[in-house]
Order: C-alpha cells, then sequence, then structure tokens
C-alpha cells in the first residue's frame, strides 16, 4: 500500500495489473489513493464472478501474486480518464485481452480509428434520408448511464419503444438495419437476425434485436454521416431524416 507521501505525489494515475505467470496487462485502470490494489482484496471478499477477478483468483491459486505497474501519474481525473480510455481503446481493437468490460471514456466518438473512418466523419456528407428498411436508435442517454457495456451494440441490442406494425414479423423484419447513432453521428450499423419482445426497467414492453454488423455495401452508406434531427425531437427512436 501507499503512504500519504506517495499518494500526494501521485494525484490521479493510470494503472494496469499484470499476470506474473505471462508477463501479460489484464487490466487496465484510473484511481486515486490505493484503488490500484483494491482489485485483489475484491477477488477475496467479494464473491461477484468477472473476469477480471476470476484471473486474480487464478493467478493466487497457483500461488503468484498479481504485479501492478503505475503507467502515467500526477494526472487530473479528466486527463487519467483520457489515458486510461485511449489504452483501453488501443488493447481492444488489437486485441490484446484485457479484461475490462467499460468502454474507454468518450471512445464512441474519438476512440482508436483507421485514417480512413476519420475522414469519413470528418469529411463525409450529412446522411439525408435513409432506407425504409432501416431504424435510427440514439444512445447518447445509454452510453452516459452504461456501466458494464462491452461494445456499441449491447448498448443499442435492448430495449425500444417501437411499434409492432413498424417491426413486422420478428424473424423476416420490415426493419432489417439499425443505425446507431451517438451525438449525431451514426457509430455502427447492424443487419438485424431477428427482433424480440423484451421489457425495461419499469417493466413496460419493448423491443430488442440480434444482429451482426452490417455487411459492407450496406455498412459504407451510413458509418461516419453525419445526421440532424428535426428540432424538438426526444425520442431515440428514428424512422425518416
Amino acid at each position: 500500500m501507499f503512504d500519504e507521501k506517495t499518494i500526494r505525489a501521485l494525484g490521479s494515475y493510470v494503472y494496469c495489473l499484470i499476470d506474473p505467470r505471462n508477463g501479460q496487462a489484464f487490466y487496465i485502470g484510473k484511481g486515486e489513493r490505493n484503488r490500484v490494489f483494491d482489485h485483489v482484496r475484491e477477488a477475496k471478499d467479494e464473491e461477484k464472478e468477472t473476469g477480471k477477478l476470476n484471473i486474480i483468483r487464478e493467478i493466487e491459486l497457483d500461488n503468484r501474486v498479481v504485479e501492478h505497474v503505475i503507467i502515467k501519474h500526477g494526472l487530473s481525473s479528466d486527463e487519467a480518464h483520457i489515458v486510461e480510455g485511449a489504452l483501453i481503446d488501443f488493447a481492444k481493437h488489437f486485441d490484446i485481452g484485457l479484461s475490462n468490460v467499460v468502454l474507454g471514456r468518450e471512445s464512441i466518438v474519438t476512440g482508436i480509428m483507421t485514417t480512413d473512418e476519420i475522414k469519413r466523419k470528418y469529411e463525409a456528407e450529412p446522411l439525408e434520408k435513409i432506407g425504409e428498411d432501416c431504424v435510427v436508435i440514439n444512445i447518447n442517454r445509454k452510453y452516459k448511464r452504461a456501466k458494464n457495456a462491452t461494445t456499441i451494440y449491447e448498448l443499442a441490442k435492448e430495449s425500444w419503444a417501437i411499434r409492432d406494425k413498424r417491426i413486422g414479423p420478428p424473424k423476416d423484419p420490415i426493419l432489417k438495419y439499425v443505425l446507431v447513432e451517438y451525438r449525431g453521428f451514426i457509430v455502427e450499423v447492424f443487419k438485424v437476425n431477428h427482433w424480440y419482445k423484451t421489457s425495461d426497467d419499469k417493466g413496460r414492453d419493448r423491443w430488442a434485436f440480434e444482429g451482426t454488423v452490417a455487411p459492407s455495401c450496406v455498412r459504407d452508406l451510413y458509418i461516419n454521416r453525419s445526421i440532424k434531427k428535426k428540432r424538438g425531437a426526444a425520442n431515440p427512436i428514428t424512422y425518416n431524416l
């Protein structure tokens, strides 16, 4: 554990946990004071199952000790968020194998992208119309509230107030593509395999979908295009622009 003198010098920091069996980082986080050491305590004291905690337990069953590395310190809280998010995005993009389940902060908008994606995002013309088999789903509020979302798909797949007649037959739907909007940009496009009934946190009937990233012939029509909603529109669901 760090003493008070070290804690004051550290400020906010970004750290990673290392598996001593292979020398690989398996978790990246940000914190202050002794946050870096809390995970080992949680693995011992709590019964919940997560990828991170299970790895720690496996390490200790092998009579090894989790290694802790401070990547960057002396940061403000906001700076630490930025560094943490960039590292998580990098690791996930290149499949380094982190156990983190939370998206990097603002990763949807400013996270890792190819140069082609950057050009599409900032140079593409605004989206003027969408196909009749498409629906735009805005995830602004979902992203803000998300605690354990692994992907844009997890944020977008449920649960939405859509009329049954809009969906059509769930296994052969009228709405075949979901365009995911975040802060005025289409950040992903999914092909719907099928829609299914679910409920929201208040028990109200809602729709959700299972699907995959749309084929490029469709995805490229919409991805990273900007859209402008009608003034005053609060509904996260849009069927036409």
